[in-house]
């Protein structure tokens, strides 16, 4: 594009509108000024955004118009240009000048909307370093730049649900921190939740304690602002706990006397998840302690029945035995074939009294005591594929 400086009016391109002729696009724009004109078809514009617009398309659409033009004397040499006539003719496709208007139109809300895009990039990364250096690791993190959209949204989040607590600093002085939750005697199972270990298997176990102690922390019971642990819809997997900072250090003499911690909001770190994942594996195995308790009981009742049964059944055949005469070789027969029936009804019985408990119940227990034991899962694949299960069972019951 060319700055041309002129003190006439420009009247070069008076005749019909045509784009040829250029009064479309600017024309003369009275006397005296500095005048812009364009590389490919030398027409001139009073101002810069007039002239941008302009040469946006103008050389695309000079070599569409060339080959168009190409193209339709070819076809009007072979057919009369009657194909020609009538594509042109037709009123439901817009002229070129149509289109090019409609064109110049959308590059420029194009350009409008991609500077703004530009903008609210820069402002991401702004506010994302303004979080960092305003933490409390504010030396480590001042200088870092939080170009990554799911940092940002990580951030956003956490100074969302912190600026939620400072409007109402009554509820999230209620709330207890994620340590406290997950070390309260208050948080227990059932039996109901170590049936589903025994139904499915460790992993739906899991999870499904952790929804079920969850769902008591809905708006309907009241107890909504009490939950320290909340989903974030972000990224698989996110989860945020209202907690102190995460530290691996030690902590800080006594003498010098260190502000007590602040409870905020921030993203659970993987030890973390794998702390409350083991917690709730060993309220389940306390379940199953319990339950083995009982069911052992159980069997140890149905063995000593089966061995009185076992006991009244030999006594009758003894006293059967005199009452009819029975050859001594059949006699002997029956009572050894008699033995090995009572023998396959009767449990064993160790040498030290104990009563052994039933094949179906010692089959049973070993099953549900794999189970328990997560089965061929080692234990970073409980804690990867429960952290996956629960952040979908999460969304899906929005919890």
């Amino acid at each position: 594009m060319n700055l041309v400086m002129t003190h006439d009016a420009c009247d070069a391109h008076d005749g019909d509108d045509d784009y040829g002729n250029g009064n479309a696009f600017g024309g003369s724009g009275g006397g005296g000024g500095g005048k812009y004109e364009c590389d490919n078809c030398r027409l001139e514009f009073p101002n810069k955004t007039s002239a941008d617009r302009h040469m946006l398309f103008c050389r695309t659409l000079a070599d569409i118009r060339r080959g168009g033009a190409a193209a339709a004397g070819a076809v009007g040499a072979g057919a009369g240009g009657v194909g020609a006539v009538g594509v042109v003719d037709d009123p439901l496709i817009p002229t070129q000048r149509e289109m090019f208007v409609l064109i110049q139109e959308l590059a420029a809300k194009y350009n409008k909307v991609k500077d703004e895009l530009d903008v609210m990039k820069q402002w991401a990364k702004m506010v994302g370093r303004r979080i960092g250096s305003g933490s409390a690791a504010a030396g480590v993190m001042a200088g870092l730049d939080f170009t990554s959209i799911t940092r940002q949204k990580r951030q956003n989040i956490e100074v969302i649900l912190n600026e939620e607590d400072d409007e109402h600093p009554d509820l999230a002085e209620a709330r207890p921190s994620f340590t406290e939750w997950l070390t309260s005697p208050a948080l227990t199972l059932t039996e109901t939740d170590l049936h589903v270990v025994f139904k499915e298997d460790l992993v739906a176990g899991i999870t499904a304690a952790i929804l079920r102690v969850l769902s008591g922390y809905t708006a309907e019971s009241g107890r909504s602002h009490l939950a320290p642990f909340k989903l974030a819809d972000i990224k698989q997997g996110a989860f945020y706990i209202f907690d102190t900072a995460f530290k691996v250090a030690a902590a800080a003499p006594a003498e010098i006397g260190p502000d007590p911690p602040t409870r905020r909001w921030r993203a659970i770190e993987p030890c973390e998840f794998q702390l409350m994942v083991r917690t709730f594996h060993k309220l389940l195995f306390k379940e199953f302690k319990k339950w083995q308790d009982s069911n052992w009981e159980e069997q140890r009742e149905l063995t000593k029945q089966r061995q009185k049964a076992a006991s009244s059944y030999q006594q009758m055949m003894a006293s059967c035995d005199g009452m009819y005469s029975i050859p001594s070789g059949a006699a002997g027969a029956g009572a050894a074939a008699g033995a090995d029936d009572i023998a396959q009804e009767e449990p064993r019985t160790p040498v030290g009294g104990d009563t052994v408990l039933s094949e179906d119940f010692a089959t049973l227990y070993n099953k549900y005591a794999d189970k328990m034991m997560g089965g061929a899962l080692s234990d970073e694949a409980i804690v990867t594929k429960v952290r996956a299960k629960l952040w979908k069972d999460m969304k899906a019951w929005r919890l």
